[in-house]
C-alpha cells in the first residue's frame, strides 16, 4: 500500500500586509538615517575614514643564552662578621626555628667562615642531602654520562625469550622518547622497534617470556624511617632500576606499585606494533650471561638529571643517582652502599665528612645526618675548584622564580639572587646554596632547623627572613 500523504493547504494571504509593509518602510528609512549619522551600526557614514592601523611594533627579545651561575666577585665588600652576626642572633632568637638551629655563613670567593651557629653538629637534612648527591653523581659518573636500557635475547632459562635489563633509567618514556626533555629521553616506543628489526633479521615473528632484570640493585627497597605515607602520598617508590617517568601517575599522589612491569608491558605492546607476539608472560630473572643485545636506549645526560633533581626535588630520581654513584664508585648498589659511595666521595673532594650519615640518598629518611659545615664545604668545592660539577648550582632552585623556591621570597632582595636547595620534613626545614648581596657579595649559606615551636611554614619564614636579610645587605665593615 502507497504511503499516505497530507494534503497541502494552498498558502493564505494577509489582510494585514499594508500597514506591515508601511511599518518597515518607516523602520528601514530610520535606520539608514541613524547610520549615515553613526548613530547605528552600517556601511553607510559621513565621516572621514579611519586610518590605516600602524604595524605592531616588534618586541626586541634578548636572544637565548645558557643560565648564567652566580660567580664570586673578588672586588665586591664582604659584608661584616659583627652585621651578619647580628642577622644569625635574630634568626636563633625566633622560637619558630627550634631548639639550637645549624648555622654556617662563608665567603664564596675565599672559603673564610662570616658567621656561624652550632656548625659542626649533624643534623637531619631533608632533602638538602640531594645537593651531596648530585656533586657525588657529576664526580662519579661525569656530566654526559647517560643510563642505558637495553634488551638482550634468551632469559635464565629460555632462549626464545628476551630480558628487559634495568640500568638505573626512571625517566623512560612510554612512546618514541623526548628528544629535548630531561625526563622521557629514552623511547620505550624506539626500543621495541629496535629488537623487532633484529628479531626480524633472525626471521623471528614472536618471543616467549619478558624477563625483566633488576639484579643491578640490591637490598632492600625501603630505606629506613620510609613509610606507606611516603608512599601513598607520592614522595617515593619501593626502589627499582626500571621506570616510567619517575613512575608517576596521571592524576594521582602515589606513583606506580609496579614500575618495572610497566616498561615491560610497554615493550610488550610495542612489539606487538611491530608485528612481534610476545606468547609468554612478563617475569623477574636475572640477566643471562653473553646475551646478544637487540636494541638499546638512553637517557638524558646526568647533569640534565642532576639539574632537574634539584629543582623539583624528585626523590626517585635522587635515589636512581645514588645508586649510580655506588656502581660507578665499586659499592653495593644499595641504600648502604650509595651513602657510603657519597660520602667518599665528598672525602675525595676535601668536603668535611665528620658526623654524615646517609640512610638514602634524597633525603627522605630522618635517619640521614649532615652538619651544615659539610653543605657549605660542598658549595665551596663546586664554585671554587670544579667548574665540571657546575651543572649542580643550575640546578639550585631561584627564590621566587623555579622550583620549590617559585613562591618563597617573592618581592624581596632575595628574589633572583637567592639559589638554594630546599629541605622539609615533618619537623624539619633546612636550605643550603648562595647568596648574592647588595653589594655583590657571593655567600654559601646552609641553615637547617628542626623541632620547632610552631608550623613547618612558620619555620620557612624564619629561614627566608635571614636570607632576605643577607641578600639585602649593604653591611660591609
Amino acid at each position: 500500500m502507497a504511503p499516505r500523504t497530507t494534503k497541502r493547504r494552498p498558502p493564505t494571504r494577509s489582510k494585514s500586509w499594508i500597514p506591515v509593509a508601511l511599518i518597515v518602510a518607516i523602520l528601514g528609512g530610520g535606520y539608514v538615517v541613524a547610520d549615515i549619522y553613526d548613530v547605528a551600526p552600517g556601511p553607510l557614514t559621513l565621516s572621514e575614514p579611519w586610518p590605516d592601523p600602524e604595524p605592531f611594533p616588534a618586541a626586541d627579545l634578548p636572544s637565548a643564552s645558557p643560565q648564567v651561575v652566580l660567580a664570586p666577585d673578588p672586588d665586591a665588600p664582604v659584608p661584616g662578621d659583627d652585621e651578619v652576626t647580628e642577622f644569625v642572633s635574630e634568626f636563633a632568637d625566633d622560637p619558630h626555628v627550634g631548639p639550637d638551629p645549624g648555622i654556617l655563613i662563608s665567603d664564596a670567593e675565599t672559603g673564610r667562615t662570616i658567621a656561624e651557629l652550632n656548625a659542626e653538629t649533624p643534623k637531619v637534612p631533608a632533602s638538602t642531602t640531594k645537593l651531596l648527591t648530585a656533586i657525588a653523581a657529576l664526580d662519579a659518573a661525569g656530566a654526559t654520562y647517560r643510563f642505558a636500557t637495553s634488551v638482550v635475547e634468551g632469559t635464565d632459562s629460555d632462549p626464545e625469550g628476551i630480558t628487559l635489563v634495568g640500568s638505573g633509567d626512571l625517566t623512560l618514556d612510554p612512546g618514541a622518547g623526548k628528544p629535548d626533555q630531561a625526563i622521557g629521553r629514552g623511547g620505550i616506543a624506539t626500543l621495541a622497534a629496535q629488537v623487532a628489526d633484529a628479531l626480524a633479521e633472525q626471521g623471528r615473528t614472536k618471543v616467549t617470556d619478558i624477563a625483566v632484570s633488576e639484579d643491578l640493585w640490591e637490598g632492600p627497597r625501603m630505606a629506613p624511617r620510609w613509610d606507606e605515607q611516603e608512599l601513598n602520598e607520592g614522595w617515593t617508590i619501593r626502589m627499582t632500576p626500571l621506570a616510567l617517568n619517575l613512575a608517576k601517575i596521571d592524576g594521582q599522589l602515589a606513583r606506580s606499585s609496579e614500575p618495572a612491569r610497566d616498561v615491560a608491558e610497554a615493550l610488550a605492546d610495542g612489539l606487538a606494533e611491530h608485528g612481534i607476539e610476545v606468547t609468554g608472560e612478563i617475569r623477574f630473572a636475572p640477566t643471562p650471561e653473553s646475551a646478544p643485545t637487540l636494541g638499546t636506549v638512553e637517557s638524558a645526560p646526568l647533569a640534565e638529571l642532576a639539574e632537574y633533581m634539584l629543582v623539583y626535588s624528585d626523590n626517585v630520581l635522587a635515589e636512581s643517582l645514588g645508586r649510580l654513584v655506588a656502581v660507578e664508585s665499586g659499592y653495593p648498589a644499595s641504600f648502604e652502599g650509595a651513602g657510603e659511595a657519597i660520602a667518599a666521595r665528598l672525602a675525595d673532594l676535601d668536603v668535611a665528612t665528620e658526623g654524615l650519615k646517609l640512610a638514602d640518598a634524597s633525603g627522605l629518611s630522618s635517619v640521614n645526618k649532615i652538619s651544615p659545615r659539610t653543605l657549605v664545604d660542598a658549595m665551596n668545592v663546586i664554585t671554587a675548584d670544579h667548574p665540571d660539577l657546575l651543572a649542580t648550582v643550575r640546578g639550585l632552585p631561584i627564590a621566587g622564580l623555579e622550583g620549590t623556591l617559585r613562591n618563597r621570597m617573592n618581592d624581596t632582595a632575595a628574589a633572583g639572587v637567592v639559589t638554594a636547595k630546599t629541605g622539609s620534613l615533618r619537623t624539619t626545614a633546612t636550605i643550603a646554596g648562595q647568596v648574592h648581596t647588595a653589594d655583590g657579595r657571593l655567600l654559601h649559606v646552609a641553615v637547617m632547623t628542626h623541632d620547632w615551636d610552631g608550623s613547618l611554614d612558620q619555620a620557612r619564614m624564619g629561614i627566608d627572613r635571614l636570607l632576605v636579610a643577607l641578600a639585602g645587605c649593604g653591611c660591609s665593615p
